[in-house]
């Protein structure tokens, strides 16, 4: 039996075509031939230059955390875990590395409380800033394709307001709304900036979507 995943050895002056094909250099369409060497050529060199970057990644981390750890000898303390944002900034001020953690949320069942009681809410209210809120409600609990609540909509919902309202259900719902979240797990990322002319740090991209 042939093993799917053994790759086909490919004798010289002759090339694999997209259904698997061995077929002889010589009897592809020069312009064939020129697109597969330019497109190889820097796909390769994007396939190194994400090696270098994965490689780079795991040098400045190894670098921030030493560094974390050489502050903690000289304060005679343990500096625990790697939970937190951090920053290291250049000594003249202008460049900055930041590591930053972010968390990632779950919606629980409390969530379906949260929404009968706000749905209640928007029922009752009558006055035009409520009925507006009353809008943003109905549209705050719909699913996508995967039957799924935003967790970022609800998050901001609840951040813009929470405070809007004095109704023991609207604050019976913002705290089931607060019990519903949970984090499952976090992740960290870095971020390097440098100030500009009117002295923010910016990101330096490394997305080549954004250079």
């Amino acid at each position: 039996m042939t093993n799917q995943n053994q790759q086909t050895e490919i004798p010289e002056g002759w090339k694999l075509d997209r259904k698997g094909r061995l077929v002889q250099e010589s009897d592809i369409d020069a312009y064939d031939v020129e697109m597969d060497e330019f497109v190889m050529k820097h796909i390769n060199k994007a396939l190194e230059i994400q090696t270098m970057m994965r490689e780079f990644k795991e040098e400045v981390y190894a670098d921030c955390y030493a560094f974390m750890e050489l502050l903690a000898e000289k304060y005679d303390t343990i500096v625990g875990g790697k939970k937190g944002g951090v920053s290291f900034t250049s000594f003249d001020g202008k460049k900055q590395i930041r590591i930053c953690v972010q968390d990632r949320f779950v919606l629980g069942p409390e969530l379906k409380v949260a929404e009968k009681l706000m749905k209640e809410c928007a029922k009752d209210w009558s006055s035009k800033s409520e009925r507006e809120i009353k809008t943003i409600i109905h549209g705050l609990f719909e699913t996508d394709k995967e039957g799924s609540i935003s967790v970022s909509k609800i998050m901001d919902f609840r951040r813009k307001y929470k405070n809007v309202s004095e109704d023991p259900r609207w604050v019976k719902a913002m705290e089931a709304i607060d019990d519903a979240l949970r984090v499952v797990g976090s992740k960290t990322y870095l971020n390097f900036k440098e100030r500009n002319g009117e002295d923010k740090y910016i990101n330096i991209p490394l997305d080549i979507a954004k250079l």
